[in-house]
């Protein structure tokens, strides 16, 4: 158990810098896209709603992982809740009247990848957590991730 819990943490300290470097600064591009009266603005206007940009998405981290601590019998209800990450596309999609924004090979490839660390917990047997494998929750996990895709 010590070496896969060494394994798990070393992949989610990888995780954790790759966030930081490629996701925060792909969702920094984003947000000057879509922003850019506020970047006209000057340096201490930008520099205001960054840091409150920053402030809001690791609170949110910080409130995620002390409601999974807490609240760690639901676990699984969690799972369903982080693995909804095509609703917001499809919200933003909705509100602004678009579609086909995102490919379809794009959407099953990362519906794919992302469904890859859940259903090797839930799925297999011989996990290296040694987790209770559920085949009835990866089930739902898959459907839940087709639905929306």
């Amino acid at each position: 158990v010590e070496s896969g819990v060494d394994s798990f943490a070393t992949a989610s300290f990888f995780k954790v810098i790759l966030f930081s470097v490629f996701e925060m600064r792909y969702l920094l591009v984003i947000w000057k896209a879509r922003s850019p009266a506020l970047f006209a603005a000057g340096w201490p206007v930008i520099r205001r709603h960054l840091s409150m940009l920053y402030a809001r998405i690791y609170t949110s981290l910080l409130f995620g992982f002390m409601l999974l601590y807490f609240m760690s019998d639901w676990f699984r209800y969690y799972v369903l809740l982080l693995y909804s990450f095509w609703v917001p596309q499809i919200y933003c999609n909705a509100s602004r009247g678009s579609v086909g924004y995102v490919s379809n090979l794009y959407l099953i490839g990362m519906s794919i990848t992302r469904l890859f660390i859940p259903l090797y917990f839930y799925g297999c047997p011989h996990n290296f957590l040694h987790a209770e494998p559920n085949s009835h929750f990866s089930v739902i996990l898959v459907l839940w991730t087709a639905l929306q895709v």
